[in-house]
Order: structure tokens, then C-alpha cells, then sequence
């Protein structure tokens, strides 16, 4: 998705510009992240990975949630970064309801 936002030129310049570190570097290690490349890896067709990034980034607010099990899988940890990278991409932030979501523990009862 990253790499589709920042190629189409979906991202939030200004917002990256005054609140955000590594950008240049975000961009260089995405180039080589393309939808062709993705699709093999995760067996979700190039067309969804494209379409999902261009919705993503053009939607306001944009929220993503995250719950429990992405963060539990192999490199788990590394996943739930990226994801928490887009709503900078995008400048989700700066929008009511924008952003990213993690669930809160509830307290053992």
C-alpha cells in the first residue's frame, strides 16, 4: 500500500513534511515493495493491493484497527509498525476519527 500511495503521489506531503522522520528512507525501502511482488508473497491479487491503497489514502477520516493476532504471528511485530506508518502517509492524524486504533486490555474480572 505504500508503495502505491507514494508512487501515485497519495501521500500528505505537507503532513510528512512538519510531522514526520525518514520519509526519504520510507520511500527507498518501499520502492521495491511493488504490487506484483506483494501479490506473490501474500496471494492477494495486484488490482485489490492498488485499489485498497488508492481508497485508503483518498478516505477521510481513514482509520485502521488493529486488534489482536497480527502481532502474534511470525515478524508480527514488524507488521503492526508498517500498518501504524500509513496513517502518517496519509495524514490521517490531522482528521476527527482518523488515525489508527489499538484495542485497549480489559482487566481480568
Amino acid at each position: 500500500m505504500m508503495h502505491v500511495i507514494i508512487r501515485e503521489g497519495l501521500e500528505d506531503a505537507d503532513y510528512i513534511q512538519h510531522h514526520t522522520l525518514g520519509f526519504d528512507e520510507l520511500r527507498r525501502t518501499v520502492a521495491r515493495y511493488t504490487p506484483p511482488c506483494v501479490s506473490r508473497w501474500t496471494g492477494i491479487p495486484e488490482e485489490d493491493i492498488v485499489a485498497l491503497a488508492r481508497e485508503y489514502a483518498t478516505t477521510r477520516p481513514a482509520a485502521i484497527r488493529l486488534n489482536y493476532g497480527v502481532q502474534r504471528s511470525e515478524r508480527g511485530g514488524m507488521a503492526v509498525r508498517s500498518i501504524g506508518l500509513l496513517p502518517a502517509l496519509i495524514g490521517a492524524w490531522k482528521d476527527v476519527g482518523g488515525g489508527c486504533s489499538f484495542p485497549l486490555r480489559r482487566p481480568f474480572t
